[in-house]
Order: structure tokens, then C-alpha cells, then sequence
């Protein structure tokens, strides 16, 4: 076998990715490959091998979409679970997403509720934060409360099905 295709082959299947199931063509699943494949030893002599992965429950659609709010205001998700957003807010003072307060003292910053993390430029500010828990969306009517100080709240989002 060429060398080069192994080598590729190795990049290719390692690590967390993205894994599309031809019965659902519009939604796509979190995937781990969680063997070691020596690709050298299977493909040279059995030209085959086996991949193990593990398949996160949770299928997303594959197209996310994005909301800005300047204003209180209510919005709908899809799905059938509720999933972690990612919110991005100008301005600092509290806002409010389906009874989760949040205080943001730094204007730009970008929360990714799933990570658990806060950036500003791609720069840690879990400092700039006040939070108990990280806001989740729930499936079907979600609410969101801005404070004074708040000009704007961006929530980008992928809904969910289990």
C-alpha cells in the first residue's frame, strides 16, 4: 500500500469528529475514535481493519442558527433536548436567558455554555463572568431578559435530538 494514503488514513481517523448517518442526512452526531489503529501492521498485510468509536447521544442539526436580541424577548427550539448555546454579548451589565442571571463585566465576550469557558478575541476571561450555572436552551418557548448596559445578545445554536 501506498505510504502517503497511510499516512493520511492515520490523520484522518483520530481523535473527535463530525459523523453523518445516511438515514439522517440533515443531522449529524459527535463521534470518538477511541482505538489505536496500527495502520502499518493491519493495512500492509490484512489490507483491512477495524475502527471503534464512540457515538455521542446526542444527533445536531447540521445547520446552526443564530439569533441577536436587543430587546426582552421570547424564541423558539427545535428538537427534542435541550442543548448548550453560544452566546455573545456587547456591552456589560446582566442579562437573563430562561431564569439563568448572568453579569458580564467585560463588553465582546463570547460564552460557550458547552465548554464551560468565556473569550473575548479567542483570550480566557472567565473572570469577566458572574454566573451559578451556564444558560442551556430548552426545547420549545426560551426567554431572555436584557439589562441595563446590555446592547446586544447573539445566541448561535444547533438543535438537538436524542
Amino acid at each position: 500500500m501506498d505510504e502517503s494514503k497511510l499516512d493520511e488514513m492515520k490523520t484522518l481517523y483520530d481523535g473527535i469528529g463530525i459523523l453523518e448517518v445516511s438515514t439522517e442526512l440533515d443531522r449529524e452526531y459527535k463521534a470518538t475514535i477511541y482505538n489505536q489503529i496500527d495502520f502499518t501492521k493491519y493495512l500492509t498485510y490484512l489490507k483491512e481493519f477495524v475502527l471503534q468509536f464512540e457515538l455521542h447521544p446526542i444527533a445536531y442539526s447540521k445547520t446552526s442558527t443564530e439569533k441577536t436580541f436587543r430587546t426582552t424577548s421570547e424564541f423558539n427550539v427545535g428538537g427534542n433536548i435541550g442543548i448548550a448555546p453560544i452566546i455573545s454579548v456587547v456591552g456589560t451589565g446582566i442579562f437573563t436567558l430562561n431564569n439563568t442571571q448572568v453579569e458580564v463585566l467585560e463588553s465582546g465576550l463570547t460564552i460557550d455554555c458547552e465548554l464551560m469557558n468565556c473569550t473575548v478575541n479567542n483570550i480566557n476571561k472567565n473572570d469577566k463572568i458572574n454566573l451559578d450555572e451556564f444558560p442551556n436552551l430548552n426545547v420549545g418557548i426560551n426567554n431572555i431578559v436584557l439589562g441595563t448596559g446590555i446592547e446586544s445578545v447573539t445566541i448561535s445554536y444547533k438543535e438537538g435530538w436524542i
